[in-house]
């Protein structure tokens, strides 16, 4: 996915070559910090973070207009709205059931 944003961005070969290097190491960083357990942070299982492909279609629509820098903002604030849903999933579990949770699992897809 990094190399269909880097190739919607129009970034040089060299600036798409470092941006999908990035891109693996952050995935190896996320890895081994999935698998450790630092208070609240890590699971404990070696899982590695799998990437949307949810976030593709607004992805390649702000590297064409506007760069590849603001792809980097809407990743960062999708991971702050993440990150902030996360805390409130066991006060808002009551909201959504199995039935609900399935409905929007299939509508993503």
């Amino acid at each position: 996915m990094v190399a269909l944003v880097a190739e919607a961005a129009k970034l040089p070969r060299e600036a798409a070559q470092s941006a999908v290097g990035l891109a693996m190491i952050a995935v190896a960083v996320m890895t081994v910090l999935q698998s450790l357990r630092l208070g609240q942070v890590g699971s404990g299982y070696l899982c590695p973070p799998v990437v949307s492909a949810i976030y593709l279609p607004s992805s390649l629509a702000a590297a064409s207009s506007f760069g590849l820098s603001a792809v980097c903002g809407m990743v960062i604030f999708a991971g702050a709205c993440e990150f902030a849903v996360a805390f409130l999933i066991n006060r808002t579990r009551k909201l959504f059931p199995a039935v609900v949770s399935g409905v929007v699992i299939v509508a993503v897809a």
